[in-house]
């Protein structure tokens, strides 16, 4: 029977962005015994060796996914991710308050997509504009 995972792989992922092919891709570290086996990936189902990468640490915050470039030194990677585990943890316990930040790529000032149809439909409404014919029937169909 497999061994049970760290509790800090339920809370942190170890990834690896690699090339394959053309194409650059994150993939899944390979651990073995406990430990992280450097430069090695799982690629459907088969252990890789990829030398040419960088290492992420992915986890979720307020329902939403966030990745980040983890230190370049090999020998740090897992007492980063250690410490992510036990700063979200912390966050999920009421710890330490969550941050308000936007999400890892997305520029300050920008909102989401269904913030910004709300925001066009309240403005399309009777008291903005009278010039304009009523489109609220029609966006219903793109926010469901």
């Amino acid at each position: 029977m497999p061994r049970k995972p760290k509790q800090y792989a339920n809370r942190v992922k170890i990834l690896k962005y690699i090339k394959v092919g053309e194409t650059w891709r994150f993939a899944n570290i390979v651990e073995r015994n406990g430990k992280i086996v450097r430069d090695h990936v799982t690629i459907l189902g088969r252990d890789e060796h990829h030398t040419q990468s960088t290492y992420y640490l992915e986890w979720y915050e307020i329902d939403n996914r966030r990745r980040r470039k983890a230190v370049p030194n090999f020998a740090d990677v897992a007492e980063q991710s250690r410490r992510k585990a036990i700063e979200v943890e912390a966050m999920r316990a009421g710890v330490i308050e969550h941050r308000t930040a936007p999400a890892l790529g997305a520029a300050p000032g920008h909102i989401r997509v269904v913030a910004a149809i709300d925001n066009y439909l309240d403005c399309q409404t009777p008291p903005c504009r009278t010039d304009v014919p009523d489109i609220s029937i029609y966006a219903r169909h793109i926010t469901t």
